[in-house]
């Protein structure tokens, strides 16, 4: 009797995820950032910017009996999660020198992804292709 009803809470709750989510994704995937560079350091920011991301992705998305071609393309900054380094302090040093400062990695993986831009698009007539132009994958 336990096994059926986990078993029916499990294929319920499948089924409601697979109705829910698509109302928060987008079509053929989800921008999304990743976690903060100070989870688990405080002292850890974003801090070094470095070259952008991109991707891109189509798929066939059914709504109200029509099969519809999608895309969905996303841009995302990159930037390096970085801390002071603690320099030692020689006893006799009343003021840190802060002329001296040098920046280490501080979290795996060493950068942050933040979504900047999201593009879902769906039509009939034909199919989408990932394109790369100006430097970041397109829907076309």
């Amino acid at each position: 009797m336990k096994q059926s009803r986990c078993m029916s809470l499990v294929v319920s709750t499948m089924l409601l995820t697979s109705i829910v989510m698509p109302l928060f994704a987008g079509y053929c995937g989800l921008c999304v950032s990743s976690q903060p560079c100070n989870i688990s350091d405080p002292a850890c920011i974003q801090r070094t910017q470095l070259q952008p991301t991109s991707w891109c992705a189509v798929c066939d998305v059914e709504e109200g009996g029509l099969i519809y071609f999608a895309c969905t393309d996303c841009f995302l900054n990159r930037f390096m999660c970085e801390k002071r380094k603690e320099q030692p302090q020689p006893p006799y040093a009343s003021v840190p020198n802060q002329n001296e400062e040098e920046w280490v990695q501080c979290s795996s993986p060493p950068y942050r992804l933040v979504v900047q831009e999201e593009n879902n698009h769906r039509r009939l007539d034909r199919p989408y292709t990932c394109i790369w132009t100006g430097g970041r994958y397109l829907c076309q």
